[in-house]
């Protein structure tokens, strides 16, 4: 018997890890430790291995793989048997040619395999790849073909060129991505985390460094908090790509440096550039509305209208600030002549109530001289107009708001953005704007009715039918809400990923499960979970996204209604059930797997957990169908009592203001009125959409139980 033992890449572009992502490691080792090694020397997968999967390859899209492996053989061979090797992909040849192999004694090695890698993608792209390789021998010269293996999953990251190296020595100012808060330097290969962010974040289409460098620059921002405390403090881990996995300090600088990260890490040598606004004549108050205009030309002609602005305002909570945050300077990245400036995003441009939407900003000053003291810049001085302004005749253009001929009319504003943690993970954004969009979900025909918050626009995507559970949630990692449904008939759940564009389908759980989704393993990932309830021990089947592997725990009794909320704060979902027999809350936390329990509420109340006090930590909290009366216990500001909303109405709690609070909300199925109590300053909105004739189902109801 022949069987592949292990496989690895050879010629791919080198990967390495940054150890001080590790939690209670300080620092990177030295040399990095290395995933895969492009000399052949390292295999990617061994048979039973605890890793494979974890170990990714690199190549420039369109390259060919080269793959080395070794077989093991059954009895050992005495006298050499000449032979021939291919591979299969989905049942098709994917290796240009058959390659030559001599059976003998125990084990034989082979170099050199050659795959078409037009046969792994249909198309040159920058994407990531994960793919299943059947191994196949003839020993008749091909005549027939006898299996000898599946390896896999192989990941492979095709970059758009190789990846540049660091080259942090030469900076007059700290531009190096990768820098510890102890001053390390990050090391000069391909950093795998970066690697696998880069790739994530760009959709199919985007294969120009134009449009590689605008997607990314938008990602970066949607996805930070902005926090006017430096980068690399004791809060975070001292590089800007922590602010990927955990909720840290954040400012315009280290975005732009994440940007270059991620620009570097797929082959473009893109630069940093640094801006430092003076003080502007007259002075004006923080409180007032501090404004730096800055203009900036995007390649070798005179200044065009390209304009993006800062305004100062002060901190409102030690590391939470509000919208247009208090940012000391800022920076841009150029990239092939052209500026990406991804700590001003547009998502917010058109949502009403947005703090500043037609207000106008008036020029009181124009620094155009760089010799001016109160102008600092990083680079090329002649590039750029500095102005600063007051809050009069500025116009950002949205719906109703054409903006006049005397106005200053930009599309680049600095809106809050923030990293949420598991307790508001957004289940129910799907435009990627963080705000909760009103949508109901129609069994009869499959319909999702999405009104997306960004723009107004509405949408009619299909998923699902009679009978499924909706469990939405942000499963591929890209901040925006994918289509979910959970089939008990088959125990298969069915997600439309937005980064891909594909339907992943999953087998997990049985008939009996409730669907339960959350990011138990903190990878800012909604993993697939579920909830079975029995009389013996309630249990838990977490699929984790981050590896794959399952986590079971028995948690819970047979009427319990189960939970989900990080009600530690640390950034992973807790497993929690409400006991209505008795009014209590039991919980699980994951961050040191302490057990606690509450008494809060009545039988009959329903569990409506969100971060109602903004502190990052889910709180708990009733509705009480029989009165329409909120109850909430807040982890840091104590009980509130609310009345809103009346009986047989639905709770739909969200982030419907992007406050970073969960609002009170409720949907009236006889009239499809939805009713929200904004908590930015506890206004009523008020809309009609979805019906409960039609038996519609409110999307953000989706995991209230």
């Amino acid at each position: 018997m022949v069987q592949v033992e292990e496989v690895g890449f050879i010629g791919d572009h080198t990967i390495r890890r940054w150890q001080s992502l590790l939690p209670g490691v300080p620092s990177p080792p030295n040399p990095p430790e290395y995933i895969d090694s492009p000399d052949g020397s390292t295999p990617t997968w061994v048979r039973g291995g605890a890793n494979n999967g974890k170990n990714p390859a690199a190549y420039t899209k369109g390259t060919n793989p080269t793959l080395f492996a070794k077989l093991s053989i059954t009895p050992s061979q005495s006298t050499d048997t000449s032979g021939l090797l291919r591979l299969k992909k989905g049942g098709n040849v994917i290796t240009n040619q058959n390659t030559p192999v001599t059976l003998s004694g125990s084990t034989v090695s082979l170099s050199g395999i050659s795959i078409n890698a037009n046969a792994l993608e249909n198309q040159a792209s920058v994407k990531k790849g994960t793919y299943n390789f059947d191994w196949e021998i003839s020993l008749d010269n091909g005549q027939t073909w006898q299996s000898i293996g599946t390896s896999g999953g192989h990941t492979v990251y095709w970059t758009y060129a190789a990846p540049k190296g660091l080259d942090c020595t030469s900076d007059s100012i700290t531009t190096c991505t990768f820098v510890s808060s102890q001053g390390q330097v990050g090391h000069p290969g391909l950093y795998d985390l970066a690697l696998e962010k880069a790739i994530a974040e760009l959709p199919i289409i985007a294969q120009t460094p134009a449009a590689i460098g605008k997607s990314l620059a938008a990602n970066v921002d949607t996805a930070f908090i902005y926090d006017p405390g430096p980068a690399g403090g004791a809060a975070d881990t001292g590089h800007p790509l922590s602010m990927y996995f955990r909720v840290a300090r954040a400012q315009c600088s280290a975005n732009a440096n994440l940007l270059l990260g991620l620009l570097r890490s797929i082959g473009f040598d893109a630069a940093t550039k640094y801006l430092w606004g003076g003080t502007p004549t007259p002075p004006t108050s923080e409180n007032g509305g501090k404004v730096y205009v800055y203009k900036y030309r995007k390649d070798s002609s005179p200044f065009d209208q390209s304009v993006t602005f800062m305004v100062k305002r002060p901190e409102s909570r030690e590391r939470i600030v509000p919208k247009n945050p208090h940012f000391a300077f800022h920076a841009m990245v150029k990239l092939d002549n052209y500026y990406y400036d991804p700590s001003y995003g547009n998502a917010l441009l058109t949502q009403n109530g947005y703090p500043y939407m037609a207000v106008g900003f008036k020029e009181v000053v124009d620094l155009t001289n760089p010799a001016d003291p109160s102008f600092k810049q990083g680079g090329d001085t002649s590039n750029f107009v500095v102005k600063a302004l007051n809050l009069t005749d500025f116009c950002i253009p949205g719906p109703g708001n054409p903006c006049t001929a005397n106005t200053v009319v930009t599309d680049k504003v600095c809106p809050h953005s923030w990293q949420e943690p598991a307790s508001s993970s957004p289940f129910a954004s799907f435009d990627g704007d963080r705000i909760t969009d009103i949508a109901v979900w129609r069994p009869s025909d499959g319909i999702w009715y999405i009104r997306n918050s960004s723009d107004q626009t509405i949408s009619y995507p299909q998923l699902g039918q009679a009978g499924d559970r909706i469990a939405p949630g942000d499963y591929d990692g890209d901040g925006i809400a994918d289509l979910a449904v959970f089939r008990p008939s088959n125990a298969t759940w069915y997600i439309q990923q937005s980064g891909s564009k594909t339907l992943m389908t999953v087998q997990w759980g049985t008939s009996i499960d409730v669907p339960i989704s959350g990011d138990f393993d903190g990878d800012g990932k909604v993993d697939i979970a579920v909830y079975r309830p029995d009389s013996l021990g309630s249990g838990w089947y977490i699929r984790q996204s981050s590896t794959g592997s399952m986590l079971a725990y028995t948690f819970g009794l047979w009427d319990d209604k189960p939970v989900s909320g990080d009600f530690d704060g640390d950034g992973k979902t807790d497993i929690a059930v409400f006991r209505a027999s008795n009014r209590t809350w039991h919980w699980l936390r994951s961050s040191d797997a302490v057990y606690s329990t509450t008494q809060f509420g009545l039988s009959g109340d329903q569990p409506v957990t969100g971060d109602y006090d903004w502190d990052q930590k889910t709180d708990l909290a009733v509705f009480r169908p029989s009165t329409g009366e909120w109850h909430l216990l807040r982890s840091t500001e104590g009980y509130l009592g609310i009345q809103f909303g009346a009986n047989g109405d639905i709770p739909v709690q969200g982030d419907y203001d992007e406050d970073g609070r969960t609002d009170a909300a409720v949907w009236t199925p006889a009239t499809g009125r939805w009713r929200i109590l904004k908590s930015s300053d506890s206004t009523q909105m008020e809309e009609y959409w979805g019906s409960g004739s039609t038996g519609d189902i409110p999307v953000p109801s989706a995991f209230n139980r």
